[in-house]
């Protein structure tokens, strides 16, 4: 029969009784002092959710309002160590829609990279990596003109841009979804107290993957950063 669900952008999500989680992955990797987002749907514009830690319920919310809502869970607010597992449950009459995600140990640098998904919505990806690239290009034209019977030369830069290369760190298998979707996305944002500190254009056309024998991969991504100042600060 009919559906009764309105169109949404992205992959089809799993729904049930007109409420879905829209995500691409059901399972993802954070840190203990990291933060994820969850992208709710609900038809009726009211939902009810629980976190579960290590399958002990630790916050629960009845009639969150909302058709779209970006749930922001702080993962330290649960004292998260690792080894934990994480679950947001929506719940849906008798059954349940699971986000879940697995705490990995914390690292020295820890970014978050929140990014425009194919949902048009805010998510997130934690990267770990150490490695941390910054390369600024220029394309300058030389041109000879005539002064005072002499011939000198004078240069324009044409264009000027700046590219950022981050390492995800370990990440699991299944996360491949959440890269490609961040790598197809128009804009992104590296964030830090909550604030969008840089915005970034994804570059990367194509992923590699890197694996070991613990079923991890990691990634390099480009992004190319749109800024706005002259003097960028890039020390986060």
């Amino acid at each position: 029969g009919k559906s009764n669900v309105p169109f949404v952008l992205g992959y089809k999500p799993k729904i049930i009784d007109n409420k879905a989680i829209l995500q691409h992955n059901v399972f993802s990797r954070f840190t203990p002092k990291s933060f994820a987002l969850v992208n709710v749907f609900s038809q009726t514009g009211v939902f009810d959710y629980k976190i579960k830690k290590n399958n002990v319920q630790v916050h629960s919310v009845v009639q969150e309002f909302g058709y779209l809502r970006t749930i922001k869970l702080n993962f330290e607010t649960y004292n998260a160590a690792a080894g934990d597992i994480f679950d947001f449950v929506l719940l849906v009459g008798n059954e349940e829609i699971k986000k879940s995600f697995v705490i990995f140990p914390e690292v020295i640098q820890s970014l978050h990279i929140v990014y425009v998904d194919s949902f048009g919505l805010n998510s997130c990806v934690n990267f770990t990596g150490s490695t941390k690239s910054i390369n600024s290009e220029l394309s300058i034209k030389l041109e000879n003109y005539l002064k005072s019977n002499f011939l000198h030369l004078r240069k324009y830069v044409e264009s000027e841009s700046t590219s950022i290369f981050l390492n995800t760190g370990f990440i699991l298998k299944s996360q491949i979804l959440e890269i490609t979707e961040l790598i197809k996305s128009r804009k992104a944002w590296i964030v830090v107290d909550d604030q969008k500190i840089l915005e970034l254009v994804p570059k990367t056309e194509k992923i590699t993957e890197i694996d070991n024998d613990n079923y991890l991969y990691d990634y390099q991504v480009e992004f190319e950063i749109n800024k706005t100042d002259y003097a960028q600060d890039y020390s986060f």
